[in-house]
């Protein structure tokens, strides 16, 4: 007597190359995701620091143009709100530059922010640069 043998279903080969094609997929879903959280964190540093140097111009707006060489600065710690912070994420420098274009009346005022990624200060900081004219 014959015995009739039933070959529907998978073999151990089959299943194998299944579950790699599948982690291989799922791995490469959950590094694009990894990828996409840290770029949103470094977006979301550079918002902020862009943010500290456009507030630090507005401030020195409300300033006598006689005082404005006194707002420079170098290497000023700062958190994410602008408060001084030797812990800080964020560091500034204030560049102020008179007699701006050879006329006594501008002066140039740059300001720099870098800001910490992956634990370190980042090689590409923010830099924002105004002019201001004493009427």
């Amino acid at each position: 007597m014959k015995i009739k043998m039933n070959k529907s279903g998978f073999s151990l080969i089959e299943l194998s190359i299944a579950l790699m094609v599948a982690m291989i997929f799922v791995l490469g879903i959950f590094s694009l995701y990894s990828q996409s959280i840290l770029s949103t964190k470094k977006m979301n540093q550079r918002f902020i620091a862009v943010n500290l140097a456009k507030n630090r111009l507005e401030r020195m707006r409300n300033f006598e143009h006689s005082v404005l060489p006194s707002a420079s600065e170098t290497d000023t710690y700062l958190d994410k709100e602008g408060n001084s912070d030797p812990d800080g994420g964020f560091i500034r420098n204030t560049t102020v530059t008179t007699g701006y274009n050879g006329m006594a009346e501008l002066t140039l005022v740059t300001v720099t922010v870098s800001y910490k990624t992956k634990g370190d200060f980042t090689n590409n900081p923010v830099e924002v640069t105004t002019v201001f004219v004493n009427e």
